[in-house]
């Protein structure tokens, strides 16, 4: 069965700007969407001289390079999330991402979210709930101003680690 969207949260972990070293998890407020990105793999040529033909490939390829995800939100300076977005695009620190699906009806993990250790950074999530993680950092966060609509911001992740998936293993 397919899995509606409307449900999905984004989070973000990152320190808490009055206290260094303290971690928090940080909710984006109402993003729009969110695009994970696809990784590709190099490819390790192994092409003899005498072929005349086709190049050949080490199978398997070699190493993957992360692509970038994205997601667009109406930029508000009165959301303390697109602010520390915007904050993270200047400073080019790297952070865990994580994406929470939405659940299989209505309002079934709308009470499931992730949980962090504020001295460690470390995040847990619930086993009731499928996910995405990755690593991280906010390439760009431009604010396009056009006539008629609101401000918004297409916010660009260049991932450092690939998109996993966290599949839920049990019910809500």
């Amino acid at each position: 069965m397919a899995r509606r969207t409307q449900g999905t949260g984004v989070w973000f972990v990152d320190e808490v700007p009055a206290t260094p070293g303290t971690f928090e998890l940080v909710e984006v407020d109402c993003p729009l969407n969110f695009k994970p990105g696809t990784d590709s793999k190099d490819r390790i040529e192994t092409t003899c001289l005498k072929q005349e033909e086709n190049k050949t490939y080490l199978d398997g390829g070699g190493l993957k390079d992360p692509g970038q995800s994205t997601f667009d939100v109406n930029a508000d300076p009165q959301k303390p999330s697109h602010v520390r977005l915007y904050n993270l695009s200047l400073s080019g620190k790297a952070v865990q991402w994580i994406v929470g699906w939405a659940g299989k009806t209505k309002g079934s993990v709308k009470n499931i979210v992730p949980t962090i250790d504020a001295q460690t950074g470390e995040v847990t999530l619930p086993t009731t709930r499928s996910w995405n993680k990755f690593e991280g950092y906010v390439d760009t966060f431009p604010m396009d101003v056009d006539a008629n609509t609101v401000v918004k911001s297409t916010v660009t992740i260049q991932r450092n680690t690939s998109v996993e998936w966290i599949p839920e293993t049990a019910t809500p």
